[in-house]
């Protein structure tokens, strides 16, 4: 409901200076590629105890896994990093994983760095709408704004092992920014533009 009121708001904003972009992203291989170390400080961060960190850390480490080849297997293979696809749990815990998005994203808000949309007069702003591995990210359609943006995706990927496929994610703007704002917007994300009429999820 949220994220269909926000695209609203980005359809009907014809008029003003400021325009706004959204940022859909596509993560690669999001459970896959999962730096156990990070979500291990993440469990951390949150207050979980250290038995109980010690126990979910041991169900994430344990799996392995191995390949039929012919009348064969190859393996076990050991991972070093990534979440269970499957495991009831991984859902969970890969919340916690992106918890650290959405805290970089809260940092930078508070200082003034990014501006989230208000889609409506008094309604909050919204700079992030989080859907487990679906991700929608708000902020003015400037240089400035969309330069923080990316230097944030940087920091999560670098600290959580994420990595945007930035060829397939797409930005949306409001109509009131300008087909020059947009194309050096496009070019400075590596982003493909989308068409109003997408869906963000």
């Amino acid at each position: 409901m949220i994220a269909f009121e926000s695209q609203h708001y980005l359809k009907r904003k014809t008029q003003g200076k400021v325009g706004y972009a959204a940022l859909k992203l596509d993560m690669s291989k999001a459970y896959d590629r999962v730096e156990w170390s990070f979500l291990e400080g993440m469990l951390k961060h949150f207050g979980f105890s250290d038995r109980w960190i010690n126990i979910v850390m041991g169900c994430v480490k344990t799996v392995t896994y191995s390949i039929p080849f012919e009348d064969t297997e190859i393996g076990p293979i050991i991972p070093s990093r990534g979440l269970r696809q499957g495991d009831p749990l991984s859902p969970y815990l890969f919340i916690l994983v992106v918890e650290g998005l959405s805290a970089l994203l809260r940092k930078h808000e508070s200082m003034g760095c990014i501006h989230g949309v208000a889609v409506a007069r008094g309604a909050p702003r919204i700079s992030h709408l989080l859907f487990a591995d679906d991700s929608l990210l708000f902020f003015q359609a400037n240089h400035r704004e969309a330069s923080i943006v990316k230097e944030i995706l940087h920091d999560y990927e670098s600290a959580s092992g994420q990595v945007v496929n930035f060829n397939k994610s797409k930005v949306f703007f409001s109509t009131n920014v300008s087909v020059s704002c947009r194309e050096g917007l496009v070019e400075l994300l590596g982003v493909g533009p989308a068409a109003m009429e997408e869906k963000y999820l």
